[in-house]
């Protein structure tokens, strides 16, 4: 090869370079994996085009000026051929690493290991869920996370609770609580209903409109059953109590029968109010339903 094939060459190589590297230069949000191997290498791209970008940028220069002004007319009319041998490496070099991006991207939230994929838990429920009265970080989805995380599984717990909230508005905001994908849902729902004294059938309804429509797209659901006061009757109690149980075996559902089981009443456990648990009682909750919830997932990830 003469030495002035090799400068073409060498000028081809540069130009596929540097166009791969502006295809790709202007990507960001690569996925957060440590892949081996060539994997490795597509997912760190942008480190590839930080660091050879002036170099890659400045060769480009030098090798445009000598592709397009080469002084030969065999040269002049090989320019064509050339450019076109150019674009056809380039397009090529460019599906194979976005192909192989793609295939990387797929092993996000995965460990790369062949360990269980992260589970995402979203908790469905009112104030009791979203924290009222707690500072940050220290609601029941935080110390489900927390608890599970240190016990081992992978998980991403979301924190659907909204205050005050009823079955009949949990129902209604269903389809938004399902955003995030989840492959597990915890309710916990129906304390409002039976503080307003409202129609235990309705509350049943409700619950059961969202078990079902959880179950139709393939989602495990862990339902929190509440318990009345028994100062609002005997009829209104024993409808209202048996409702949970009689769902959660309708559904063949997993179930928790009082999700304030060892709490409730006990004021070092509560807030003032005697309604909402401090941030001991919401230990105290994540620490007994947690064996329920770790059976299911143990589930879900076997």
């Amino acid at each position: 090869m003469s030495g002035r094939s090799r400068v073409c060459l060498l000028d081809e190589i540069g130009l596929v370079f540097y166009f791969f590297r502006f295809a790709n230069g202007f990507r960001d949000g690569m996925p957060d994996s440590s892949p081996s191997g060539f994997g490795h290498m597509v997912t760190n791209m942008n480190t590839i085009n930080a660091i050879s970008s002036n170099a890659v940028f400045s060769s480009a220069v030098f090798s445009s000026a000598r592709f397009w002004n080469a002084d030969s007319a065999k040269a002049g009319s090989a320019r064509p051929l050339r450019f076109c041998r150019v674009v056809l490496l380039t397009l090529l070099f460019t599906n194979v690493m976005t192909a192989a991006r793609a295939d990387t991207s797929g092993d996000a939230g995965r460990n790369i290991g062949g360990d269980a994929e992260v589970v995402r838990i979203t908790v469905l429920g009112d104030s009791l869920v979203a924290g009222y009265g707690l500072p940050p970080g220290t609601s029941f989805p935080d110390a489900l996370d927390s608890a599970l995380s240190a016990a081992g599984f992978k998980v991403e717990v979301v924190n659907a609770g909204v205050s005050g909230d009823t079955t009949a508005g949990g129902l209604a905001r269903l389809d938004w609580s399902l955003a995030d994908d989840p492959d597990m849902v915890i309710i916990v729902m129906g304390g409002n209903d039976m503080l307003r004294g409202l129609d235990p059938a309705a509350t049943r309804a409700n619950l059961d409109a969202m078990i079902t429509r959880l179950r139709a797209q393939g989602v495990t659901v862990l339902l929190a059953g509440m318990l009345a006061p028994r100062n609002l009757g005997a009829d209104y109690v024993a409808e209202f109590d048996s409702l949970y149980p009689a769902l959660a075996a309708r559904h063949e559902t997993g179930f928790y029968p009082f999700f304030l089981d060892g709490v409730a009443m006990d004021a070092a456990l509560n807030l003032p109010d005697g309604l909402h648990p401090n941030k001991a009682g919401i230990d105290e909750i994540t620490r007994r339903i947690l064996p329920v919830v770790t059976e299911m997932l143990a589930g879900l990830q076997g």
